[in-house]
């Protein structure tokens, strides 16, 4: 995942106001008043837990989420001993260092992801979305194609100019594609 630069500066900002923080207050306490729940343990349920999922960045992409997002998992990174450069937040060298690879198994919860991620490695009909995005990005005149040779499946331009010139149809497109599933993402 890069980080935006608006990203960054919020990570940065975060980070330095948090060394002077306090300790926060627990997050529950006794209730006031008396229950008729009991204090044993419940039994063991058999019943599935659900997996846990990276959080999603909203899909408006907004500067000030993703800000808060990342600066979760890169404070998860820093309290597990991973070396932050104060530049960008995570250190690039460090995600390749076998004695970090423990830090990032455990903060791996807290990366947050893009929702058109999310979507190539859930939705079984993603390619079938793409293939819609690419019809409607031809329909605005781009010459997209839908690139099944990678995986997941990807929209590939013929140059890196034509694919920086479909950026915001190419976001419109997709959203269309997609309009049904997204309802499950949040909105900043």
């Amino acid at each position: 995942m890069t980080l935006h630069t608006g990203t960054v500066l919020a990570i940065c900002g975060t980070l330095a106001l948090g060394a002077c923080g306090s300790t926060p207050e627990p997050a529950t306490r006794a209730p006031d008043v008396a229950t008729l729940q009991s204090t044993a343990a419940a039994p063991p349920s058999s019943a599935p837990t659900p997996a846990a999922e990276r959080p999603v960045i909203p899909v408006d992409d907004n500067v000030d989420a993703i800000g808060r997002l990342e600066t979760a998992w890169v404070y998860c990174l820093r309290d597990n001993g991973v070396p932050l450069d104060t530049a960008i937040g995570e250190s690039k060298t460090a995600r390749k260092e076998p004695r970090y690879q423990a830090a990032y198994k455990t903060c791996a919860i807290k990366e947050p992801e893009f929702w058109i991620d999310r979507e190539a490695r859930t939705n079984p009909e993603y390619a079938d979305r793409l293939r819609d995005a690419v019809t409607c990005l031809k329909s605005k005149g781009h010459k997209a194609r839908l690139d099944t040779s990678k995986t997941p499946a990807v929209i590939a331009y013929p140059s890196m100019g034509q694919e920086t010139a479909a950026i915001d149809d190419r976001d419109e497109c997709l959203r269309e594609a997609f309009a049904d599933r997204l309802k499950r993402y949040p909105k900043s």
